[in-house]
């Protein structure tokens, strides 16, 4: 069921991108995990500013190849503390972006869907 609206999505995709950049350098995680991180939250960042939605600068990419972007990208997250080593609040905190990612790519509503429901609700 999607839910989620494309302009909130979009603040949560800045705002996470933010997040993954800053965190591993405030908290000062080792080398290559923080090297990780902060490649993935430039990704997460580029994503937005390129897609064609409320939130995009630039609209290149479209919404539904934006989201399966974003749940590769989650995916990544989940798998990183198994393939990097990264302090166990830090792994925690990756996880948790990974399931947002993912739960987000799932639930937010795609432009034909909210063009369809626009057309029942003026009916």
């Amino acid at each position: 069921m999607r839910f989620v609206p494309s302009l909130v999505h979009g603040l949560a995709d800045y705002s996470s991108g933010a997040l993954v950049l800053a965190v591993p350098v405030v908290v000062q995680e080792p080398e290559p995990a923080r090297h990780v991180m902060m490649i993935i939250g430039t990704l997460v960042l580029l994503n937005a500013v390129l897609t064609d939605y409320r939130a995009g600068i630039l609209p290149f990419l479209r919404l539904r190849l934006h989201l399966r972007i974003e749940a590769v990208l989650g995916a990544l997250m989940i798998a990183l503390p198994f393939i990097v080593t990264l302090t166990l609040p830090m792994a925690i905190m990756t996880c948790l972006f990974g399931v947002t990612f993912l739960l987000l790519a799932a639930t937010t509503v795609l432009p034909e869907q909210a063009c369809g429901k626009r057309r029942r609700d003026s009916a």
